[in-house]
C-alpha cells in the first residue's frame, strides 16, 4: 500500500531531545497508517526501534521518518533522502536508513535491514564577480570584488602571474582572505591577477579575471632601477625574478647567494635595455647541480643601485 523512508538518529543531543519531548502519539493521521507510536519534536517525527505492529518492527535505535510514497507495483523505486551532513576531505559522514512497507492492514507492515550512505559536497562556489584592478605602481596594485553569496563560502584565493593566460595554481597563489579587497604592495604594472572562491569542503570556483582595469600604463618605462619579489615564493623547482631598468638602460647584474654569502648562481651580467624585465632561476648552481632547500638571497647591481631580496627554495 505504502512505503516509508527512515533515517536513524545518531546524534546524542537529538536523541535526548526526542526522549524529553513527551508521550508518544499514535500516527492515526499519518500517511503510514496507524499503529506506530510517534514522538513529535521540532516539527519532526521519530519512532524508537522495536516499536511496531503485528509483524513490523524497526531496527534498534531512534528513527526519523523522512517521507512516504504509495506502492505502484514497480520492480524498483527511487527516493531522494537527505543526509545529516556532507562528507569532506576531512572525513566521511555516514547516514543510516531503512525502508518500511505497509499493507492495507495498518498493523501489518515490514521493515528492511538498515543500510548506510553518504553525500559528498563537490559543488564549487560561484565564480567571484565585480573584480576590479587598479594599478598604483610603484606603490602596489589594489584589487576589489564582490561578496560571495554561497552559504558555505570560506575564503577567496588571489593569484598573480606574468601574463593574462597564466594558470591559477598553488604555485601562483599569493594571498588568501575573507575580505573583498586586497592591496598587493609588491605588485607592479606588469602583474596580472585572478581570483577564486573556496567553500568549507575545499571546492574551488573557476577563476575570475578583472572586469575593469585602471591605473598606470603597463608599457611605461620604469623611473629607476628596482628589484621585485620573486614569484612564486616559496618555490619548487623554479621561480621568476622581476626587475626594472629605467630609460637608457645600462649594465645590470643579478646574482643568487646562500645564507653564508657564497655565490650560487649568476643569472645575468650584461647590458640591459629599458623596461620591466624578468629572469628565471631553476634552483641550480653554476655547475647545473640542484641547490639544497633553504633560504637564498638575490642581489641586483646597476649603476648607483644595489638591492637585495630573500627567497625560499623548498623540496
Amino acid at each position: 500500500d505504502d512505503y516509508g523512508i527512515w533515517r536513524r538518529v545518531d546524534d546524542a543531543a537529538t536523541r535526548g531531545a526526542v526522549a524529553r519531548a513527551g508521550a508518544h502519539v499514535s500516527l492515526l493521521e499519518s500517511e503510514l497508517g496507524p499503529g506506530l507510536p510517534v514522538v513529535r519534536w521540532n516539527e519532526r517525527r521519530f519512532v524508537d526501534g522495536g516499536a511496531g505492529g503485528e509483524r513490523g518492527e524497526l531496527p534498534p535505535g531512534t528513527w526519523e521518518v523522512l517521507g512516504s510514497f504509495p506502492a505502484a507495483q514497480l520492480n524498483e523505486y527511487t527516493y531522494l533522502a537527505e543526509t545529516v551532513a556532507d562528507s569532506t576531505p576531512a572525513g566521511v559522514v555516514y547516514s543510516v536508513y531503512c525502508v518500511t512497507a505497509h499493507t492495507t492492514t495498518p498493523s501489518v507492515w515490514y521493515a528492511s535491514e538498515p543500510d548506510s550512505g553518504y553525500s559528498l559536497d563537490n559543488i564549487p562556489p560561484g565564480v567571484p564577480s565585480g573584480f576590479a584592478l587598479e594599478y598604483h605602481a610603484p606603490g602596489g596594485n589594489e584589487l576589489t570584488w564582490e561578496v560571495c553569496p554561497d552559504e558555505d563560502f570560506q575564503y577567496f584565493a588571489i593569484y598573480r602571474g606574468e601574463s593574462e593566460e597564466f594558470e591559477a595554481s598553488p604555485g601562483t597563489r599569493v594571498h588568501m582572505t575573507i575580505d573583498t579587497s586586497w592591496l598587493d604592495e609588491d605588485g607592479t604594472g606588469w602583474h596580472h591577477y585572478k581570483i577564486t572562491a573556496f567553500d568549507h569542503a575545499g571546492n574551488e570556483s573557476g577563476p575570475a579575471s578583472p572586469e575593469s582595469i585602471t591605473g598606470v600604463d603597463e608599457e611605461a618605462e620604469p623611473a629607476g632601477f628596482a628589484l621585485h619579489q620573486n614569484v612564486p615564493n616559496p618555490f619548487n623547482p623554479a621561480t621568476t625574478i622581476r626587475y626594472d631598468v629605467p630609460s637608457g638602460g645600462g649594465r645590470v647584474s643579478l646574482r643568487v647567494y646562500d645564507v653564508a654569502g657564497r655565490l650560487v648562481r649568476t643569472l645575468l651580467d650584461g647590458i640591459e635595455p629599458a623596461g620591466r624585465r624578468s629572469v628565471s632561476w631553476d634552483g641550480t648552481d653554476e655547475e647545473g647541480r640542484r641547490a639544497p632547500s633553504g633560504l637564498y638571497f638575490y642581489r641586483l647591481g646597476a649603476r648607483g643601485h644595489v638591492e637585495s631580496r630573500a627567497m625560499l627554495l623548498l623540496k
